[in-house]
């Protein structure tokens, strides 16, 4: 899924290392602002307001070294990230799943988690839909007819809101599919045939680089 297809070599960690390297750096500087802002924007719906901003002041802080073209790796970190990219790619395939069945269940997504809990979603969505594996009582997902309430109310507005432009099918997180950075609109019945080939081809997700 990723040797083969037109992912960019520099994503796709191939090879062993055996000594301590210098490799370009396999996130742009798009993606690497775009995470940065989106991590920022997870903290803020995790927790409250003064733990979220102590936890964002700290990892500003760990990010305030910069964007860098190079990075060096050595064979531990080498390794590491092929695994972290797996774990990404399995999250982007459980999210498209996710997506498409549950709003052929009357439900739509309204946050992003671990592949293995996004597909437990699918098995009982009533019970999902609150987090209880977090136990914080975020939403995961909303019933589709509410979704447009649930966007009005969490920016602060009221319902409806002509000036707040809401895009059921555009989700609100990026991805890398194939080395290019994406934000999935599942109305494009182009993107709706891709999506649902990689959904379908999900063993392929473990496929060794």
């Amino acid at each position: 899924m990723v040797r083969n297809d037109s992912t960019p070599d520099r994503k796709k960690y191939l090879g062993i290392l055996l000594t301590y390297e210098r490799k370009i750096n396999p996130q742009t500087q798009e993606e690497y602002d775009f995470h940065t802002d989106e991590y920022v924007n997870c903290l803020k719906k995790a927790y409250n307001e003064n733990i979220a901003q102590k936890y964002i002041k700290e990892y500003l802080t760990e990010r305030a070294t910069r964007y860098k073209e190079y990075i060096y790796y050595s064979p531990s970190d080498w390794a590491e990230m092929k695994k972290y990219q797996l774990y990404n790619r399995l999250n982007t395939v459980a999210y498209i799943v996710a997506f498409i069945v549950l709003h052929q269940q009357g439900y739509r997504i309204v946050t992003y988690g671990d592949w293995s809990y996004m597909l437990k979603w699918l098995s009982n969505p009533e019970y999902y839909r609150i987090n209880e594996y977090y136990n914080n009582g975020n939403v995961n997902f909303v019933k589709s007819s509410e979704y447009a309430h649930y966007r009005c109310k969490i920016t602060g507005k009221p319902y409806p809101c002509d000036s707040l432009e809401i895009d059921y099918f555009k989700s609100e997180y990026g991805f890398t599919i194939e080395g290019k950075f994406n934000i999935i609109d599942f109305s494009d019945s182009n993107t709706q045939v891709e999506q649902m080939s990689l959904s379908q081809n999900l063993p392929g997700i473990f496929l060794a680089n």
